[in-house]
């Protein structure tokens, strides 16, 4: 093998490896490029899954909590109340016939947050319960990133309504907007 194949072998190797470490395995990203939706049935239900995630400024994957809707009910206030101190992230898990799973992330500390798989791109929900006016601020995934929205704190009762599926960063910021 030349010294030029086995070179762009071994990026390729490694670009490979990376995709797997900060996006999940090869058959994942091929399958819906990382984003869902999916359904569980092969296609056949009318049963829609996402596969939400966010990570934390130093890679750590953020645990949400689920809240479980009647199908059609839009409005914010049966979501979990953002608790003092707190940004809160609301977005569609899974839709059926019947009902809307909706995940809850909380983030406590300043930093950007990563969002991967945020797929559904009607309305979810953003709240600001942060304290000394820190903002949460919204940043697309181009190359030097746009900011697309800014939210002052509201005391965590505001639901701003926010489509996530241009969102790749949020930010805790100690500034307001």
């Amino acid at each position: 093998m030349s010294p030029q194949k086995r070179t762009l072998a071994a990026l390729s190797g490694l670009l490979l490896t990376l995709l797997c470490v900060l996006g999940g395995s090869p058959a994942a990203l091929a399958s819906d490029g990382g984003q869902g939706p999916a359904t569980t049935d092969g296609g056949v239900s009318p049963q829609v899954v996402y596969n939400p995630r966010v990570y934390t400024p130093s890679g750590g994957l953020v645990s949400p909590t689920a809240t479980t809707l009647p199908r059609g009910q839009q409005t914010p206030d049966a979501l979990p109340r953002c608790p003092s101190g707190y940004a809160c992230l609301h977005t569609i898990k899974e839709l059926n016939s019947s009902i809307q799973k909706w995940y809850t992330w909380k983030l406590f500390n300043y930093g950007t947050y990563s969002l991967q798989g945020f797929a559904w791109s009607g309305t979810s929900w953003i709240q600001n319960a942060q304290t000394d006016g820190a903002a949460v601020v919204t940043f697309d995934g181009g190359s030097i990133p746009e900011i697309l929205g800014c939210y002052n704190p509201a005391g965590g009762s505001q639901y701003y309504p926010i489509n996530y599926n241009p969102v790749w960063y949020v930010q805790l910021n100690r500034a307001s907007c």
